[in-house]
């Protein structure tokens, strides 16, 4: 693991005209450094190198130097998919994919009580690994997906929609600068967006996706007014946990990814990649958008 955190330090060492002082002690000295500090680092590094306008000097900023829980939670979420442990294991992790459904808990839980019922029966060590927990949790997202949403009314459409919005923000999750600390989990419309679909300006839309969120596969969550002073208000909405542990995303409320629904109605219908959908999001409505974002 150490030698893929010394080749990413010494790639983003290359991109400054200067001496990275934190990348140069760690590189000279990689015992010096826990792992989990390490991608805290590699996080830090990368923000400075991606910045618009990348500095001659090594002058770090309060972006780039101060560390937040949410990027604690990025970096242990690097780590893990970096030396190819489980990402979700234990208690806490079972409990936050019930996504405040009782119903839902109780699906999920059955499935490790069985194995534990079964390991007594046969005498065997009641300890569940991380990695069997990994197959638990993989056999129950693939249920969920197969035997819960595609049978739905609009179910292959909103299948569809979540398996586009997933791979998307699990692209943006991954960004080595972490941007979106700890990582992406919702998309967000526009208060006027809202308002087109009140007004019946996507039928086909609304459908899909009050469906989705009549059975928990999306949820609504407050309107923020996060943005530049005076933009519109934003309507954030999740998608639910099962699905961010079946596409690797952080079980952690997550930032939000401003999408049309112009965009949001394709993606219903077809398969479209996380650079495309980051391409016409940001060419959709550009005028307005800039005021928003």
């Amino acid at each position: 693991m150490s030698d893929g955190q010394i080749k990413d330090a010494m790639n983003i060492q290359k991109k400054f005209p200067f001496e990275h002082t934190e990348l140069e002690g760690y590189i000279n000295n990689p015992d010096s450094l826990k792992p989990l500090d390490v991608e805290l680092l590699l996080i830090k590094a990368n923000r400075l190198a991606y910045k618009p306008e990348r500095p001659l000097f090594y002058m770090p900023d309060k972006n780039t130097t101060e560390v937040s829980s949410k990027d604690r939670q990025a970096a242990a979420l690097f780590l893990k998919k970096r030396a190819g442990i489980p990402l979700y294991s234990g208690f806490e992790d079972i409990v936050a994919t019930a996504n405040l459904n009782v119903e839902q808990f109780m699906r999920v839980f059955s499935y490790f009580i069985d194995r534990l019922i079964y390991s007594k029966e046969l005498n065997k060590n009641r300890e569940i690994s991380p990695e069997e927990q990994k197959k638990i949790f993989d056999n129950i997202t693939s249920h969920y997906i197969d035997k819960i949403i595609k049978p739905l009314q609009y179910g292959n459409k909103i299948n569809q929609l979540t398996e586009n919005l997933c791979n998307f923000f699990k692209a943006r999750t991954y960004e080595p600068n972490a941007p979106h600390a700890p990582g992406v989990t919702q998309f967000a419309l526009l208060a006027s967006e809202i308002q087109d679909l009140y007004d019946g300006k996507f039928p086909g839309f609304k459908k899909i996706l009050t469906t989705a969120i009549a059975y928990n596969v999306i949820v609504p969550e407050p309107p923020t007014s996060q943005g530049k002073k005076g933009s519109e208000k934003k309507h954030p909405f999740s998608v639910n946990r099962l699905l961010c542990i079946h596409y690797e995303l952080p079980l952690q409320k997550g930032d939000f990814q401003l999408i049309p629904i112009r965009l949001l109605s394709e993606m219903c219908d077809k398969s479209i990649t996380p650079l495309d959908i980051k391409y016409y999001k940001n060419k959709l409505h550009q005028g307005l958008w800039n005021n928003n974002e």
